[in-house]
């Protein structure tokens, strides 16, 4: 998982927690190998693969596919976390918590930006709030 990056060793733990990965979990892949993971093991570890490293600029498409709730909750909520990096999300989620986190939002429909105001009327909950 680390590919070599032993330096960053010291942060496996924390990123594997965050994903929702045991460590019983991950010695148990590591002898078992990716074949006897399901897709959702498999986006876990891609996922921490993604974040083990020191990018500024992350693209995570559809990251939430296979991912049992939980999961997904925690994986968003890291992904809030990241002041310090440019995290660029593609989902067809309409998570209102997750969502009005994000700095900015590009709305498509058909293959076309949507005006920033039908976004927000999406997203207005019932005391007329964002």
């Amino acid at each position: 998982m680390l590919l070599g990056r032993n330096e960053l060793n010291d942060r496996l733990d924390g990123i594997l927690e965050k994903v929702n990965i045991s460590k019983s979990f991950f010695k148990q892949m590591l002898t078992k190998g990716e074949y006897s993971m399901s897709g959702g093991e498999k986006r876990k570890i891609n996922i921490a693969r993604t974040f083990i490293g020191n990018s500024s600029v992350i693209l995570m498409d559809e990251f939430e596919n296979t991912l049992d709730k939980e999961t997904k909750g925690m994986v968003q909520d890291y992904i809030l976390e990241q002041q310090d990096k440019m995290v660029i999300c593609i989902t067809h989620s309409l998570d209102k918590d997750f969502l009005n986190g994000m700095d900015e939002i590009i709305y498509l429909k058909d293959g076309k930006v949507i005006d920033e105001d039908e976004y927000m009327q999406r997203t207005i909950d019932e005391g007329g709030k964002k």
